[in-house]
């Protein structure tokens, strides 16, 4: 896995667009406004909407009233109809905008160009993430996601060939009630939420992690008539402070023996890996901006993360029991803060009800290159820019497609306005 412990999920965080009452019908629906697929009408999952949905993907129509048809050869009054007994919401409905991402395949500039890098490093990977969703009532509702990752070749980043990687499992549970407010002439919504991360991943337990807790926030809105389509946007801001059992990292995997010691000692020996501190603190800021334009809805993501380690005071070398008056003991990385970037592309197709496939390109990086230079966050040779095809899943809509149920709600890979991806 690269530096940044990214599971390519962002999808996961991405979603289509949602359609709002039936005056707005033409805009497909989802959750917050953001990028669409366009089925004829859809609603929202319960309090995802910016603007109110109709509950049913359908637009109603009142029963008419047939009265009493007295006509040349009809005598006898009709009794009116009964209204149609309505239907309960199924048990299906709350998990509305659940999803599952699958990466078929992501494949690096220097696969696809070798020329492009000085080196060789072939990376081509598999990934499928799954997204869940559940209604816990009008205000609340949980969303969570966990990750898989296979990486088909052997490239620099990754030390376990042709194994499955889990990513962490991380749980949110966001708060829906705010009304809507606005801000020069837009509609936005406001949706706080709190969370926790497990350490279900390989690279998380050797940084000894015991949980993640998380306390951010959602911004989302959506404009009508930009460019001949709807143009939607979320912001998301986390904070997150990691729990450990230690400062430093460990060794990733347990060792048939005794790791080799310098200077002797108890600690030289140990199983944790000096030179690095854990995160203490995280603050990342994400932005997702979506267009719809019919069937076809291309997008954008970009996070920006700032960590701050844990920092060391300096100990001074301890010989025989007396301070040294040499060397003192220090971690070479001394920086106070790491920032990284993640920028995404990406192009949707609205397939039908359940199924949008995606075209994209990411890049994750550091913010300072090597030489000290801030370096390009959207593009550079040096930094694997991957490519990839994937499909998204609206795991609700499938069922109801299974089961012979409407579908109420197309895909809202945009619109799922679920917390970005944490780079730690």
């Amino acid at each position: 896995m690269n530096t940044f412990g990214i599971q390519h999920r962002l999808a996961c965080f991405l979603a289509t667009s949602l359609v709002a009452a039936s005056a707005h019908a033409q805009a497909p629906g989802g959750a917050d406004p953001v990028v669409p697929a366009n089925p004829p009408v859809r609603a929202a999952p319960a309090g995802d909407s910016v603007v109110a949905a109709p509950a049913s993907g359908n637009v109603t129509v009142a029963p008419v009233n047939l009265g009493s048809t007295a006509g040349p050869t009809a005598a006898v009054d009709v009794a009116a109809p009964a209204p149609a007994p309505e239907k309960k919401t199924q048990w299906i409905d709350a998990w509305a905008g659940s999803s599952a991402f699958l990466t078929a395949g992501a494949a690096s500039l220097n696969t696809l160009l070798p020329s492009s890098q000085l080196s060789t490093n072939p990376t081509v990977a598999t990934s499928l993430s799954f997204s869940p969703r559940y209604r816990l009532s009008k205000s609340f509702q949980l969303r969570g996601r966990i990750a898989l990752n296979y990486e088909w070749t052997e490239s620099d980043l990754n030390t376990n060939r042709n194994e499955i990687e889990v990513g962490d499992t991380n749980v949110q549970l966001f708060y829906s009630a705010i009304k809507p407010f606005g801000v020069l002439g837009a509609k936005v919504k406001f949706q706080p939420f709190v969370g926790v991360g497990a350490p279900t991943s390989k690279a998380s337990r050797a940084r000894t992690l015991y949980a993640t807790p998380s306390l951010g926030g959602q911004l989302s809105t959506s404009f009508e008539h930009v460019l001949g389509g709807e143009l939607a946007l979320i912001v998301v801001g986390t904070y997150s402070r990691p729990l450990y059992e230690y400062s430093t990292a460990g060794a990733t995997d347990d060792r048939s023996f005794p790791q080799q010691c310098f200077g002797g000692g108890a600690g030289a020996c140990g199983s944790q890996v000096s030179g690095l501190g854990n995160p203490r603190d995280i603050v990342a800021l994400s932005l997702i901006s979506t267009i719809e334009w019919g069937d076809w809805s291309p997008g954008l993501f970009f996070n920006a993360t700032s960590l701050f380690p844990y920092q060391f005071t300096d100990t001074p070398q301890v010989l025989d029991g007396s301070a040294s008056t040499g060397s003192s003991t220090r971690l070479p990385d001394r920086s106070k803060t790491r920032q990284t970037t993640y920028f995404a592309l990406w192009l949707d197709y609205h397939l039908n009800d359940w199924l949008t496939p995606e075209l994209g390109y990411y890049m994750a990086r550091n913010i300072i290159a090597d030489d000290g230079s801030y370096g390009n966050p959207f593009f550079s040779t040096v930094q694997a820019p991957t490519f990839y095809i994937a499909g998204n899943i609206q795991l609700d809509s499938l069922y109801k497609s299974i089961t012979g149920a409407q579908a109420e709600a197309g895909v809202v890979r945009a619109k799922s306005k679920q917390q970005p991806i944490q780079f730690y």
